[in-house]
């Protein structure tokens, strides 16, 4: 299972090569170098095919590829038509939970009581019975 922060042994290989060298790195100065140097895909194949790590490099791509489907399946196409009516209860129709009950009668404080969900578009009635 590939999870964490680093999950690509194989960048962290090239960084591990990169540091051994016992240069001084100047982030401001050797930043682009040092990132290019430890994800280029050149660097990769070579520790790769060098350390016999095609199965982990496979894993670590198709776990790229499956991350972004996955994001692309939950995004919001903004430019799509709002859902139809009919796929939304008519606000007359009772809404069932998953146990077949109309929901739960709530007893809140003071003199109310209120039935949620399937009724909560109508005003709550007194407890004592009065009307308005």
């Amino acid at each position: 299972m590939l999870s964490g922060v680093y999950i690509d042994l194989r960048v962290i290989e090239a960084t591990r090569r990169l540091v051994a060298t016992g240069e001084l790195w100047s982030i401001l100065r050797d930043n682009r170098r040092l990132v290019e140097g430890a994800t280029h895909a050149e660097v990769l194949q070579r520790i790769e095919r060098g350390l016999g790590w095609q199965d982990h490099a496979m894993k670590v791509e198709a776990k790229a590829v499956a991350e972004a489907q996955h994001g692309a399946l939950l995004s919001l196409d903004r430019s799509a038509p709002f859902p139809f009516k009919e796929e939304f209860p008519d606000a007359d129709e009772v809404v069932q939970t998953r146990l077949g009950s109309q929901g739960p009668l709530l007893q809140l404080p003071g003199a109310l009581l209120v039935r949620s969900v399937s009724r909560s578009h109508r005003s709550p009635r007194p407890r004592n019975g009065a009307t308005d």
